[in-house]
Order: C-alpha cells, then structure tokens, then sequence
C-alpha cells in the first residue's frame, strides 16, 4: 500500500471515530463504487482512482495536501465540518443528486 491510499484509509478511520461516516458502504455508496472495490482498496489489494481520490476529497471536505502529502490539516476547512453527515447520494432524488454533482464540479 502506498503512501496516498495508506492516507486515504486513515481519513476513512478518523471520519469513522468522528461518527462522520457509519461504514465503509456508505463511502462506496457516496463514491458510486461498490463495497467489495472499497474493501479492495483498503486492503491494498487495488489502488484507488485519482477521480474517486477527488470525489471522496469534495464529499467529505478532506485536504487535498493532506491526503497527498500527509501535512496540515485533514479537513480542507475546518469551519465548514459538521458532525452530521450527509445524506447518502443513493438515497436523493435526481434533481437533488444533479444539485450535487454541480456543487461537486462548482458548476454553480
């Protein structure tokens, strides 16, 4: 396992403890990958894809530089982190799920 997935799995871990997040299936349901590519990615079995590292860094507002780099910050900004987190993509309807992915790709 290399340095940015072994940072991805520790972000995964730390979002777990923070009660952020409730298992690893509903990071592959936010990312759109199944469990069982997720489990892979955390066992080092497979490498994750630079648009799902992107995608998972926008979702949960995780620091680009952090995950790269493992310096500053986890969180991209700490002001914006809720405790809450967010409902999961599967279960918005298509206008909501569109207003995601624009907010996403800051096409708004």
């Amino acid at each position: 396992m290399d340095f940015i997935d072994n940072q991805f799995k520790k972000s995964i871990d730390l979002l777990k403890k923070k009660n952020i997040i409730s298992s690893h299936k509903e990071v592959a349901d936010n990312l759109g990958m199944t469990k069982q590519t997720l489990s892979g990615v955390l066992s080092g079995k497979s490498k994750i894809r630079t648009h799902l590292l992107a995608q998972f860094c926008n979702f949960y507002k995780i620091n680009l530089y952090w995950l790269f780099y493992g310096e500053g910050s986890m969180f991209s900004d700490l002001s914006e982190i809720d405790e809450t987190p967010e409902i999961p993509i599967k279960e918005l309807n298509i206008e909501q799920r569109v207003e995601k992915l624009e907010t996403l790709l800051n096409v708004r």
